[in-house]
């Protein structure tokens, strides 16, 4: 029997399937809760509100931005005539509207909308409350990439001193709001502040959640960026190849258990890390060419990365007739799933939950095993690229060479409009390939 309790936990059902990243099944369960709460004529109620609002956040979460702004402008609409416009829920929805603008990078709307809240909670006497600190903190964040830099000291000093005070200096929140502080002195060219504070804050990441946490790999990536800036490029490298090696490995993990969308989600995240290697590869390239055969490797290995048969092979088990290999691969899919989420997990999430990851890790490399006797295809579509550079050499002729265009855009503290695209050229009289730069400006 239909009930708006029914509406409910579709409604918390499809909020646990997006923080699993399965985002088909979140909006086949949002759907579900509408269609409840329309055949109970609560449309337009506080309910749907919430709905909305909820929904709008899996839009943002998969990139479809203009249906995550229309989604939580309605939820808005609703809850000003259900509420009063300043009431604790309304408020929610405008941070999560914040939020959308924040990613879809209209960053003046996020930051009016910020502010707003930001005032009202002034107004109410709110100053020293998390959820303002957390306001301030996103507010730093859009101000950080729109390169307005001015007022991000204040904004994350008085949110780190909210949060010290309510929490701790180890809170993942506080962590986070440090980052940002981080971040802010890079972008302000103070690379040995930045150094120092990215330096304790990948630490805290480090031991909070370990060394595959996407937080932990952000402050590494930002540490690089900063020993690139401050010419310890031995550093650099390193840090560069760590960040690579294991978002890539994560990659190789994951992808053959993810639809194209899903996968089209993740490589937007893992990309950027790659594009921040290309600039510094073809700034430094001169001077240690190896960064240029580590970059051509690379482009090798993911320029078609998106083109994988991993989905054709996923289609082929799940529409054939043998029963065990299509029982194997659902709970491998399964598996892969929990990992993917127990990986943003914090060390004391997974002892509070009693969660074995290594265990899951074990089960889950046991289930391909099985899948890789069963099928031959899926054996072979399960990993990324292996070719080289080398193997690609061994294959030329004394008068030909190998031609890669890679398009990137330029970085100095952060990504530019401009673009480059470096032409990479290999050949047999050469070690590392040569290196022919074009600029165009979009």
């Amino acid at each position: 029997i239909e009930s708006i309790a029914l509406a409910s936990l579709y409604n918390n059902r499809a909020v646990i399937d997006q923080s699993q990243g399965k985002y088909t099944e979140a909006e086949k369960y949002f759907d579900l809760s509408e269609q409840v709460l329309r055949n109970k004529e609560k449309m337009g109620s506080l309910s749907h509100a919430i709905l909305l609002s909820n929904k709008a956040l899996l839009y943002n979460e998969i990139g479809q931005y203009e249906r995550a702004k229309s989604s939580v402008k309605k939820a808005i609409e609703i809850a000003q005539g259900e509420l009063r416009e300043k009431g604790r829920d309304n408020v929610s929805f405008k941070i999560n509207q914040g939020l959308i603008f924040y990613s879809s990078g209209d960053y003046n709307q996020a930051e009016k909308i910020f502010n707003e809240v930001l005032e009202l909670k002034r107004k109410r006497m709110a100053k020293n409350q998390t959820d303002y600190a957390n306001v301030e903190n996103y507010l730093a964040g859009v101000l950080i990439a729109s390169g307005r830099i001015t007022e991000v000291p204040n904004l994350l000093n008085d949110a780190l001193r909210i949060f010290e005070q309510k929490y701790n200096t180890s809170h993942p929140a506080y962590i986070k709001t440090k980052h940002n502080l981080g971040k802010y002195h890079l972008y302000a060219g103070n690379f040995t502040k930045a150094a120092t504070i990215l330096k304790e804050v990948n630490a805290s990441y480090l031991e909070y959640f370990g060394d595959y946490h996407p937080s932990y790999l952000s402050t590494l990536e930002d540490m690089a960026v900063v020993s690139w800036k401050q010419g310890s490029h031995a550093s650099a490298k390193s840090q560069f190849k760590q960040v690579i090696s294991s978002s890539l490995e994560l990659v190789e993990k994951y992808f053959g258990a993810m639809s194209e969308h899903e996968k089209g989600q993740y490589w937007a995240k893992v990309r950027p890390s790659i594009l921040k290697f290309y600039a510094y590869a073809v700034e430094r390239g001169k001077d240690d060419p190896e960064l240029l055969t580590e970059m051509y490797n690379l482009h090798l290995k993911t320029k078609g990365i998106l083109l994988s048969a991993s989905t054709k092979i996923r289609e082929e088990i799940l529409n054939s007739d043998n029963i065990e290999l299509k029982k194997v691969f659902v709970e491998w899919t399964k598996t892969k799933e929990e990992l993917l989420l127990f990986y943003t997990y914090s060390k004391s999430q997974l002892v509070e939950q009693n969660i074995n990851l290594e265990a899951i890790e074990l089960k889950a490399n046991g289930l391909e095993k099985q899948l890789s006797k069963l099928s031959s295809s899926f054996a072979k579509s399960n990993k990324l690229p292996t070719a080289t550079l080398l193997q690609l050499k061994a294959k030329l002729r004394s008068n030909e060479a190998a031609i890669e265009i890679i398009g990137y855009p330029v970085f100095d503290k952060s990504f530019t409009v401009d673009k480059h695209y470096a032409v990479l050229i290999a050949d047999l009289k050469n070690e590392h390939p040569q290196l022919v730069l074009s600029l165009i400006h979009i």
